[in-house]
C-alpha cells in the first residue's frame, strides 16, 4: 500500500470503512510518519467540535479516522486548564496513546533522544594537539645528509 491510496482511503470518508483493505492501510500508517500525521489531522478530538452545523447525514460522510490511533485531548481545551489548575487526580494513570498497547511506537522517548543527540554532536571534543610537520622534515634532511656524509657523497 502506498501514500496515495492511504490518502484516497482516508478522505472517501470515515475510516475504517470494513473493507478487506484497511488492515493494509492501518499497517502503511505504522511505519509512514507522514500519512500517521494526516490521519491524525483528520481526527476529531470530540464530538462536539465536528462541523455542529451540519446535518447529521453531511457529517458522518465527512472524512475522519476512527482507526487504532486514539486522540491525544479527549477532553476539550477549557476542561483541561480547568483540570490542570485544580487539585491533582488520585488513581491510575491514563495509558499513553501511542504506546506498545495500540501498535504505534512510543514517539515520546524517540523525541527524548533528539536533544541529547544534538548536544553530544556540538559538544567540542578534546583532540590532542596536532604536531607540525616541520620537526619530522628536519629531522628527515638532517639523517639524509649524515647518511650522503658516510658514504662518501658529501665532503665537509
Amino acid at each position: 500500500m502506498d501514500c496515495d491510496r492511504v490518502f484516497v482511503a482516508l478522505t472517501s470518508g470515515p475510516f475504517p470503512t470494513g473493507r478487506a483493505d484497511d488492515s493494509l492501510v492501518e499497517r502503511h500508517l505504522m511505519t509512514c510518519v507522514a500519512c500517521r500525521q494526516f490521519a491524525a489531522a483528520l481526527q476529531p478530538c470530540t464530538a462536539r467540535q465536528t462541523h455542529e452545523s451540519l446535518p447529521v447525514a453531511e457529517r458522518q460522510a465527512l472524512p475522519c479516522y476512527h482507526g487504532a490511533r486514539q486522540p491525544v485531548a479527549k477532553q476539550p481545551v477549557a476542561s483541561m486548564a480547568a483540570v490542570l489548575q485544580g487539585p491533582a487526580a488520585v488513581g491510575p494513570r491514563p495509558a499513553w496513546p501511542l504506546g506498545v498497547s495500540s501498535g504505534w511506537r512510543n514517539e515520546l522517548t524517540v523525541s527524548m533522544h533528539g536533544p541529547q543527540i544534538a548536544a553530544f554532536g556540538l559538544a567540542q571534543r578534546h583532540r590532542p594537539r596536532r604536531r607540525s610537520m616541520t620537526a619530522p622534515v628536519v629531522f628527515f634532511l638532517a639523517l639524509l645528509c649524515l647518511g650522503c656524509w658516510v658514504f662518501g657523497l658529501i665532503r665537509i
